[in-house]
């Protein structure tokens, strides 16, 4: 069936909250996979000269990395897509090792669309290669359970 982890791969913290990486791929139109943890897009800010002009990483921390070829920084960035700069990086715990309460990262419609619509065909495609008789590797059985991990995610934030 071959790797179908084409987004950000097993970011999820848990079932019900999505990591900053997930969050940003989402709200960006046109992201696309450049590498291990990285991805390019086309600038939200400045809208860059072409569709690379803004390259999306994970840093220390599950931190999200955002550089603009053009110049803008990552405040501006992350402000274009309806963020703040401290979006970019995952909650930190408590000294009960448990995430403190925290602001809802809310998507839009189609946002919520976007992700259930990519992660439901990639389910679709590893239920019909299944159904044909091929069998799942360990790496597509866990992008299936990322897969459904979004689905709730997003179902979770509509249902909030």
């Amino acid at each position: 069936m071959g790797n179908l982890n084409h987004g950000a791969g097993t970011r999820f913290g848990s079932v019900a909250t999505m990591m900053p990486i997930d969050t940003i791929l989402a709200r960006l139109d046109d992201a696309r996979p450049a590498g291990r943890d990285r991805w390019r897009s086309r600038c939200p800010s400045c809208g860059g000269g072409n569709s690379s002009a803004l390259s999306v990483g994970i840093g220390n921390g599950d931190a999200v990395l955002l550089r603009c070829w053009k110049g803008c920084d990552a405040e501006q960035v992350a402000r274009a897509i309806g963020l703040e700069l401290n979006d970019l990086f995952p909650p930190r715990l408590t000294d009960r090792g448990s995430p403190p309460l925290k602001r809802r990262a809310l998507l839009s419609a189609r946002q919520a669309l976007d992700v259930i619509e990519n992660e439901t065909t990639l389910v679709w495609t590893a239920a019909a290669n299944m159904a044909n008789g091929y069998t799942l590797t360990a790496d597509d059985r866990q992008r299936l359970n990322t897969a459904s991990a979004r689905i709730q995610a997003v179902c979770d934030e509509v249902r909030a």
